[in-house]
């Protein structure tokens, strides 16, 4: 049966084969596999537990420093030291996927991960800072390689028609960790007393820390046993001419950049992601402080309200990433996100500021997440179709090491505005952060490249059972 390629049959049931033929005669089938969902998942859940891991301690920073006995910009510096020593990690772990291969990498990245969890049990006693700050910065690693893996995943193993929605759940989902690094804290410690309560916080801190460390050494065997490298016949057009391309070097990586940093749009688009996910960053560390600011003592209402802002946040994503698969509207659904997370946090701002209000504060911060939260993956899309047929790992290299670049200085800042008491200006630095997000989306000028590397052919399909 003859289709022309825009009539799109290709659905996410079963698996999918496609034959294309080339103007020069020579036949490529195209094909997605069923295993593809395993694969994402397998990734997304590890990519989870890493920003789990890694960000879990960090959302109630009074009841930590208190337990290790440590001052508060320590704790917030230490932060930081990981943040940046990801940035001198990244670069070399951005080749790989091509040096040695998704699996591989993944395996790395999961053991990486499991090692530091493991360490950190050691961590789980008061005089175990030393521990905790070994354990975090092997983690660190970790999150080094696992978040640009997103957009190399869904390249790899979906079809064009899923590959926004694919890198959408790859994101967000890898940042889900946030939600319960939210609330398992704040269920497990619950409003507990600094002075009276220690007994009780050490034993918790132990079933947080070691439960976390078997959740990671469970999936570094998932991933031993049912990750794959890529499958055997390439999900797109567009994936099929990049697996002929020579591998990434260092020196093509060079050239990539070269080009890269030649786009104007490119960066543009960078920049306003990098700035997206600052807020990412800042908010899980800082969220605490701001609420408490009106609202005292709600540590369970807090990590309640987290871990609901990152889910409706996934649920954004997912949403607008079937949106953006079926108009690959990309510039208007950019621009419409931006905008509303920009109005929706001024609310939250200002009710925080001017009303007492748990209700409203809280169901404004929730229609924020949803928006600001889904914007980020919906950039990661547009920058890989923007930069095709640069490798999808290589161009999301520059924007999230930007964005953790970013939030060091930023970081500091809004310890020392929460130090100061400053906390409305916290809030008010994170709306001029959305505003400049909108701004910079705004004059992006948008190329869809792989979209048209898609459609060079003619194609015939057929569905197997």
């Amino acid at each position: 049966m003859e289709l022309s390629y825009q009539s799109g049959e290709m659905g996410i049931h079963g698996d999918i084969k496609v034959l294309v033929t080339s103007s020069s005669d020579s036949d490529l089938v195209i094909k997605t596999f069923t295993w593809r969902w395993l694969i994402l998942a397998l990734y997304s859940i590890t990519a989870f537990s890493n920003t789990f891991v890694w960000l879990s301690l960090f959302t109630v920073p009074d009841i930590i420093c208190a337990f290790y006995q440590i001052d508060k910009k320590v704790f917030f510096w230490s932060n930081n030291a990981f943040t940046l020593m990801q940035l001198f990690v990244a670069v070399p772990a951005s080749l790989l996927p091509s040096k040695i291969g998704l699996r591989r990498t993944m395996i790395l990245a999961s053991s990486v991960n499991a090692i530091g969890a493991i360490i950190l049990i050691g961590g789980a006693y008061r005089n175990g800072f030393p521990y905790f700050v070994t354990g975090q910065t092997i983690i660190a690693i970790g999150a080094s390689i696992l978040p640009q893996l997103a957009p190399e995943v869904s390249a790899v193993w979906f079809s064009e028609r899923e590959q926004a929605i694919s890198t959408s759940l790859g994101v967000i989902l890898g940042n889900a960790g946030a939600a319960v690094c939210f609330l398992q804290p704040a269920l497990l410690l619950k409003n507990a007393n600094l002075v009276t309560e220690m007994f009780s916080i050490d034993r918790k801190i132990k079933q947080l820390v070691y439960s976390q460390s078997a959740v990671c050494c469970c999936l570094f065997l998932l991933i031993m046993m049912f990750f794959k490298d890529r499958p055997k016949n390439p999900p797109s057009r567009s994936e099929a001419k990049r697996i002929t391309a020579d591998k990434l070097t260092i020196k093509v990586l060079k050239e990539q950049y070269k080009v890269l940093f030649k786009d104007k749009n490119y960066h543009l688009c960078g920049n306003s992601y990098a700035l997206n996910s600052v807020i990412i960053i800042v908010t899980p560390g800082f969220l605490n402080e701001i609420l408490s600011w009106k609202f005292q003592n709600q540590y369970i209402a807090i990590g309640w309200l987290g871990f609901g802002g990152i889910l409706i946040g996934i649920l954004g994503s997912i949403v607008f990433g079937i949106i953006l698969d079926k108009t690959h509207a990309y510039k208007t659904i950019s621009i419409f996100l931006a905008t509303a997370s920009l109005l929706f946090w001024i609310g939250f701002t200002e009710s925080l500021a001017q009303y007492n209000s748990m209700v409203l504060t809280f169901t404004l911060f929730m229609i924020s997440a949803f928006f600001f939260i889904s914007f980020g993956p919906i950039l990661v899309s547009l920058i890989a179709e923007m930069t095709y047929p640069i490798s999808e790992s290589s161009s999301y290299l520059f924007p999230i090491t930007l964005g953790r670049f970013y939030s060091i200085p930023f970081v500091f800042y809004c310890g020392w505005l929460v130090a100061v008491k400053k906390v409305h200006a916290v809030c008010l630095s994170i709306a001029v952060l959305l505003a400049t997000c909108l701004i910079l989306i705004i004059f992006v000028k948008v190329e869809q490249k792989r979209k048209k590397a898609d459609k060079i052919l003619t194609i015939t399909s057929t569905s197997e059972t």
